[in-house]
């Protein structure tokens, strides 16, 4: 008897408990299935009224150690704060907000909706260095056929990398990067994400942004023309067979190399680079200052960046680009992988050089070489603009 008693209590209790709860309730929970997260993205952009519950199929989540700490230099980089810091362009009617229905981390990130055929940019500017790597990344989610990319934009000069472009759809997100160097004269950039709708059904998120300084070794050492070798001492760098001309009107050091008058043939100047192991096959990214000083009112001459290689059979090989020269500083360029040879074979030599015209009667200046070894394997280039340009 005092056991069924006891029962009765307990089940009167529990009656009362989901009367009172029920009794209480505002309004019944209303759940909405969602076939896709497409329409998910547009029908929730905005958090949901208290009471839905939405279903929909899950998106994987990414745990990436970027985006956090020190050495991000970017602000707000999860859209935790809303989109401070973040500036927003492109194409009319394209809507971009930060919402909470999907994220990688934390409880927000970025979404764009854009226009049909439009195109939209969600930049963020940074105060950077000059001739110095970064890594841009970022968590992308295209829920619909979108063309979505990085883009790194230089604020002074207008000079734009962008990386491979990705399409929608995708059932997760999509940890991007791209990798770059800063020009000699940047100072501000812009990076972010570019998007373009193909189908009007192509809501794009990104979250998790990271910038960072990546480290590279200069190769060069001695290319800002105030090293003077002894005597006994082979110089680094030739002009016509010997050691260069300097003279006191440096870049940033005090010297520079002058490029002499020679007027049947080519001026030259010539560093020689030893086929050391550790440097065999590294791609470098070569930057190099040039400016000319002109004579009887004659225009500045083009110049040419050139590096002769060996290709694996030995067999030489060069790269080049010719650039105009202005009568101020110029920074002109070239990208390459130095050359590889057999094991323990050091004895050859790549050689860098900066060409002039043959006949030109102003003077050609040099300063401030440098052969960088690129950092990592998804590099877009310089943010240089030429000065054929400008």
């Amino acid at each position: 008897m005092k056991i069924s008693h006891k029962l009765s209590l307990i089940l009167r209790c529990l009656l009362l408990i989901s009367l009172l709860s029920f009794a209480c309730s505002d309004a019944p929970v209303i759940q909405r299935v969602v076939r896709d997260v497409p329409s998910a993205l547009r029908a929730y952009s905005d958090k949901p009224e208290p009471g839905t519950m939405i279903a929909f199929p899950p998106v994987p989540l990414v745990q990436t150690d970027k985006g956090s700490g020190d050495s991000n230099l970017m602000f707000n980089p999860d859209f935790e704060e809303g989109d401070r810091f973040w500036n927003v362009s492109g194409a009319a009617h394209a809507t971009c907000a930060v919402t909470d229905v999907l994220s990688a981390t934390g409880r927000s990130s970025l979404l764009i909706l854009p226009s049909l055929g439009g195109n939209v940019f969600a930049l963020q500017t940074v105060e950077v260095l000059p001739r110095t790597f970064y890594s841009f990344s970022a968590l992308v989610f295209a829920a619909g056929e979108s063309d979505v990319s990085l883009v790194v934009r230089d604020v002074e000069s207008g000079a734009v990398l962008r990386a491979n472009a990705i399409n929608g759809p995708m059932n997760k997100w999509s940890n991007e990067s791209i990798s770059f160097v800063t020009g000699a004269a940047t100072k501000t950039i812009a990076v972010g994400l570019h998007c373009a709708d193909r189908s009007n059904n192509a809501p794009v998120l990104m979250d998790q942004c990271s910038l960072e300084v990546l480290s590279s070794q200069n190769l060069l050492p001695d290319g800002t023309m105030e090293i003077v070798p002894e005597q006994s001492q082979m110089p680094n760098w030739y002009s016509g067979g010997e050691g260069i001309g300097r003279v006191p009107e440096g870049y940033m050091s005090v010297h520079a190399a002058a490029l002499p008058l020679l007027r049947n043939r080519v001026s030259s100047l010539e560093c020689l680079i030893p086929g050391r192991q550790e440097i065999q096959g590294r791609p470098v990214w070569i930057s190099a200052m040039v400016k000319c000083v002109p004579q009887d009112g004659e225009p500045a001459p083009d110049v040419i960046l050139r590096l002769r290689l060996s290709d694996a059979d030995g067999h030489p090989v060069e790269v080049s680009a010719m650039f105009p020269v202005l009568e101020e500083w110029t920074e002109i360029t070239l990208s390459a992988t130095l050359s590889t040879r057999s094991a323990g074979d050091e004895s050859g030599f790549d050689v860098l050089r900066v060409e002039r015209p043959r006949g030109h009667r102003g003077r050609i200046l040099v300063d401030d070489v440098m052969m960088f070894a690129i950092p990592g394997d998804d590099f877009a280039g310089g943010l240089v603009v030429s000065p054929a340009s400008q």
